[in-house]
This record gives structure tokens, C-alpha cells and sequence, in this order.
């Protein structure tokens, strides 16, 4: 899994297959496509029904949200485990966020 920013993903150096997670308040997002009658659980309005993946799901706690919501989530995430995940920083030199990678077992 990585946790790349969107400036630094669009380049060929980082673009890799894998699972790209999206961390805030402890909850460990992942892209999904989620079925038609989800409801955001961060603006409570409906998360459109189409192709790809619209929307974020933490993989811990299975909150379910917009892509755009998922930076409004108010509340730590119950059933974190971002403490039990090892991760490396990347220097780069288009530091706007941190940039970290799952080290390798």
C-alpha cells in the first residue's frame, strides 16, 4: 500500500499497482466503488451510482464517504490500526505533504 499525493502519483516514477491509502483522523481510507444507496456517512446526502470508484472506505472502521468528504470526517477512527502499520518516508522534492510507503516484509 502507498500513500502518495496526487502531484507526485501522476508521474511514472511512483505510478505502481497497489492500493493507495488515504489517512485522516486515524482512519485508513481506501478509493471503492461502493453500490447504489450508499449514503455518506460524513454530508448524509447520496454517493452517486456509476463507474469506478466513487467514493472512500476505511478499511477499519467501514466508514463510507465521498472522495471529497473523507478530509470532513470529524471523529478519530475506534478501530485504527495506523499503529501497527510500518511505513517509510520518501524524500521528494515536491514535498507539499508527507509521502510514506509500506515497508516491505
Amino acid at each position: 500500500h502507498y500513500l502518495v499525493p496526487l502531484s507526485m502519483a501522476q508521474k511514472s516514477k511512483w505510478r505502481k499497482k497497489g492500493v493507495k491509502l488515504h489517512i485522516f483522523n486515524d482512519h485508513t481510507f481506501i478509493a471503492k466503488h461502493l453500490s447504489g444507496g450508499t449514503t455518506c456517512q460524513v454530508c448524509s446526502k447520496s454517493v452517486a451510482r456509476r463507474l469506478g470508484k466513487q467514493g472512500y472506505e476505511c478499511r477499519d472502521c467501514e466508514l463510507k464517504c465521498h472522495k471529497h468528504c473523507h478530509i470532513k470526517v470529524d471523529s478519530n477512527c475506534t478501530n485504527s490500526t495506523i499503529q501497527n502499520i510500518e511505513l517509510a518516508y520518501i524524500q521528494s522534492p515536491y514535498m507539499d505533504r508527507r509521502v510514506l510507503q509500506l515497508k516491505k516484509s
